[in-house]
């Protein structure tokens, strides 16, 4: 039976193996979308671009509501689906974009980056509201308000994300700017990090349907099982 998901109270520590490994994953893929965004657009500022690209005022995302029924629900959902692919067996986890935000603002270490994205999912496409502060690139008071548009998938265990548009205050990125961003896997954090490596491997596919993440793990149950 799979164990139930507690989410640790103030001063726990996770206990290896949790669910929790999902919100970590989403952490380190945000923080590298926001790093480069904020990378490339800053460096864009500092090429007296600032009044293009960058606003003095945070953009307003949408709200993210959850009860705490419903973030129950979900943790619960996480935890029986990384049961089933710890022990080898085939089992499919649906996510809505309400699931994704969700996850990404209650996640207890991502801190102010769980608010400084907000995605929507759109048939098979992922798009992404971006409102990041420029601080912590030596421009304090500015912002980057924008929105964009990403592929993602699975291959070889490896988790890509792809930005494929991206438009700030409503201007397109220049094509310069925009190709070499292009090429960047903005997932590759979580590729290098152990514990995500060793959860993409047992995902057989990611794919956006119909408005909805749909994982499948791996099939091929442990011997002993």
């Amino acid at each position: 039976m799979a164990e139930t998901y507690r989410r640790p109270l103030p001063g726990e520590k996770e206990k290896k193996g949790h669910p929790c490994l999902y919100g970590c994953l989403a952490l380190i893929v945000v923080v590298c979308l926001l790093a480069v965004i904020g990378g490339v657009v800053a460096y864009s500022v500092f090429g007296r671009l600032l009044d293009t690209y960058t606003d003095t005022k945070p953009m307003d995302l949408p709200k993210v509501e959850v009860s705490a029924e419903q973030g129950k629900q979900l943790w619960a959902r996480l935890g029986e689906f990384k049961a089933a692919a710890d022990a080898g067996n085939v089992a499919t986890l649906t996510l809505s974009a309400d699931d994704l935000n969700a996850m990404l603002r209650s996640y207890p270490n991502i801190g102010p980056f769980g608010n400084a994205v907000y995605f929507a999912l759109e048939g098979s496409t992922v798009k992404g509201q971006v409102s990041l502060p420029l601080a912590s690139f030596g421009l304090p008071g500015r912002f980057v308000n924008g929105a964009g548009t990403f592929s993602i998938g699975i291959s070889n265990g490896r988790l890509e994300l792809y930005l494929e548009e991206l438009s700030v205050k409503g201007q397109p990125l220049q094509k310069e700017l925009m190709d070499g961003m292009r090429n960047q896997n903005l997932a590759e954090g979580a590729n290098q990090d152990p514990q995500a490596r060793d959860l993409l491997s047992k995902v057989q596919s990611l794919s956006v349907e119909n408005g909805q993440i749909i994982l499948t793990s791996k099939g091929g149950a442990k011997q002993g099982a």
